[in-house]
């Protein structure tokens, strides 16, 4: 059993702590509320130059808005739930991964420019490298797969045969700010986390959380 943390009012940690809930609770308010999509909202991403938001949804749609709240445009392609959204460095790409095992590449006008094939299970996350000419993908199917903006393959990462197939496979990926490595959340009962050197197969550690 997780144990209890207690924190002394005296304790630096205790008062940023204290600070920070009193600045969340006065000072933050809600400026615009994005109201558009028919089903839940899975997750939710700024483009690098600030002036783009998008979010991806259950209802299989990515929508674009602008940051008064205003909805530009409407990414419809894929055929199940979106579960993650994320821009390239120079905010031009959007790429988007679904519940229809597919990544696709769209650009700012909502056209959709690749599919990316190659899961067999549901795409939970997906992640621009640095550069923003590599792209990784997490799947339920215990793959994370690593693509080129021409949509071509260049490595997969695979979990154990037992953890890929009994537990929930990779949950996200996040590219290192060099693009050298891959950083990996997996599991869903049994969580780990690992980071994997790009051209290598095993991962450079391996942390699992019980």
């Amino acid at each position: 059993m997780a144990g209890k943390i207690r924190l002394n009012p005296e304790d630096e940690t205790w008062r940023q702590v204290h600070k920070a809930l009193q600045w969340s609770m006065f000072y933050v308010r809600e400026q615009n509320r994005l109201e558009g999509h028919e089903d839940e909202v899975w997750s939710v991403n700024f483009s690098p130059d600030g002036q783009l938001i998008a979010t991806a949804s259950a209802d299989g749609t990515v929508k674009l808005w602008n940051r008064e709240g205003q909805e530009l445009t409407t990414l419809i392609g894929h055929k199940g739930i979106v579960a993650s959204v994320a821009f390239s460095p120079d905010s031009q790409t959007i790429a988007t991964a679904s519940f229809d095992k597919t990544v696709k590449l769209w650009n700012r006008k909502g056209q959709e420019l690749k599919t990316l094939i190659g899961h067999k299970g549901w795409v939970y996350s997906v992640s621009f490298s640095s550069d923003g000419q590599t792209i990784a993908s997490a799947s339920k199917d215990g793959t994370v797969e690593v693509w080129n903006r021409e949509g071509v393959l260049l490595q997969i990462f695979k979990l154990p045969t037992p953890a890929n197939k009994s537990d929930g496979g990779f949950n996200t990926v996040t590219f290192s700010p060099d693009g050298k490595k891959l950083q990996h959340q997996a599991g869903m009962e049994r969580l780990s986390f690992g980071v994997w050197k790009m051209g290598k197969n095993k991962p450079l550690e391996d942390i699992k959380v019980q």
